[in-house]
């Protein structure tokens, strides 16, 4: 019962530190399972999607920061829950699809950690494989400011303009079919098929920032 409380509240500081502004949220379903893949530069991204989407979200956290007992506590309350960023993690992954198949929004940065210098990086595999395994609606988020606000090494919030962009809904259907020739070039060709979705989340996310600059 913390997000709902505290969801409001993360509105009314966004407002007052960032001068928060949405647009497309209208693009956004009013139910159904949904991905939301957006750009990762601040450790404020995730307070400020809450801040902005009218539905919970749910995110993949490292599971590093459920070693502090406390503040696991407050995140799993807050619908983060860990993720082992070192190879597959299956039972991330099967809480994940779980969640997203009981109706609720799933957060995934497809660059996989904060962007060091505040450009879009190129899309890792395991955010097309993710989206092929959830086989819900994508929507691409760009969010502009949280870098200069807190990039990765500053300790302090600098105030200043934050917005929120919502794309159109993406759809990632799973292959059709496999190549012959065993199962090394099936993988090999699966692993080009998941990159290439990637890729084609993190085009919409340039676009988004293209015509918002």
């Amino acid at each position: 019962m913390l997000y709902p409380f505290l969801q409001p509240l993360g509105w009314l500081l966004c407002k007052l530190l960032f001068r928060i502004q949405v647009s497309g949220r209208e693009k956004i379903p009013k139910e159904g399972g949904l991905l939301v893949v957006c750009n990762h530069a601040s450790y404020l991204d995730p307070v400020v999607l809450g801040a902005a989407f009218p539905r919970p979200l749910y995110f993949f956290a490292k599971s590093e920061l459920f070693e502090n007992r406390l503040f696991g506590w407050l995140i799993s309350r807050l619908h983060a829950f860990p993720v082992r960023l070192e190879g597959l993690d299956k039972d991330a992954i099967e809480r994940a699809i779980q969640e997203l198949r009981k109706g609720r929004i799933l957060v995934v940065y497809p660059e996989g950690t904060r962007s060091r210098d505040g450009r879009l990086q190129r899309g890792q595999a395991g955010a097309g494989f993710f989206a092929v395994k959830a086989g819900v609606p994508v929507i691409p988020v760009y969010l502009r400011g949280s870098f200069e606000a807190l990039p990765p090494g500053r300790g302090m919030i600098r105030p200043g303009k934050i917005s929120v962009h919502v794309g159109k809904p993406m759809f990632f259907p799973p292959p059709e079919s496999l190549p012959a020739g065993g199962s090394a070039s099936q993988k090999g060709w699966r692993q080009a098929y998941y990159q290439g979705i990637a890729d084609r989340m993190m085009a919409a996310l340039q676009e988004i920032k293209n015509l918002t600059e």
